[in-house]
């Protein structure tokens, strides 16, 4: 069994349902898995708040995949 980590940070000020839609994440997740024989995939997404270079508090997506995977032979 193998595993490969997808991670993607979004803007945490435009929704994160519009985000979602536009995602890079669930195409490269599905370009990587389409030889492969998946063995589960774990999804997680997380809000923070980070401060900009002006000090001011900005939230921050970040979206993440674990996929557990084998090869095809």
């Amino acid at each position: 069994m193998k595993v490969k980590l997808f991670t993607e940070l979004l803007d945490g000020n435009v929704p994160l349902k519009v985000q979602i839609k536009n995602s890079k994440l669930e195409s490269e997740i599905n370009e990587f898995i389409k030889d492969k024989r998946v063995i589960d995939i774990k999804y997680q997404s997380t809000l923070t708040t980070i401060l900009n270079r002006y000090g001011h508090k900005e939230p921050q997506y970040e979206c993440s995949a674990l996929v557990m995977y084998e090869e095809e032979n």
